[in-house]
């Protein structure tokens, strides 16, 4: 059965890494998915929480789903590490990402942020 060891760490290993780049593919914290893959089929109903702010009726609301779920993952990540509350001063909230296409920048900006905020307060628990 020892034999067997460096098979199932290697195998491990590479559902490990399969599963990572699949996630990271499709969640909104990583960038938008692929080109021409802006649907509702690989973006789901929105991250954890964010229909209890955002009805969507039709087209999704992409600059919100993207800004909450970013948000959402650096409160999150403040308030484990420690850091005090502090979404404006995040790089995530001021360099907002590039829209899908046929998108504005400044539609998908303005949504962006107010979603990062309201992400960033309830991953961060206030």
């Amino acid at each position: 059965m020892n034999g067997n060891k460096p098979t199932r760490i290697i195998l491990a290993a590479t559902l490990t890494l399969a599963s990572t780049l699949a996630f990271a593919q499709y969640n909104p914290q990583y960038g938008p998915p692929p080109q021409g893959q802006w649907d509702d089929a690989h973006w789901g109903n929105g991250p954890q929480g964010y229909g209890e702010y955002y009805q969507e009726q039709g087209r999704p609301n992409f600059g919100a789903r993207r800004g909450y779920a970013t948000g959402y993952e650096m409160g999150v990540s403040d308030r484990r590490t420690g850091h005090s509350y502090r979404p404006t001063h995040l790089d995530e909230f001021k360099h907002v990402p590039d829209p899908p296409p046929g998108i504005s920048h400044d539609e998908f900006k303005h949504f962006y942020r107010e979603a990062f905020l309201r992400g960033y307060q309830r991953g961060y628990g206030h």
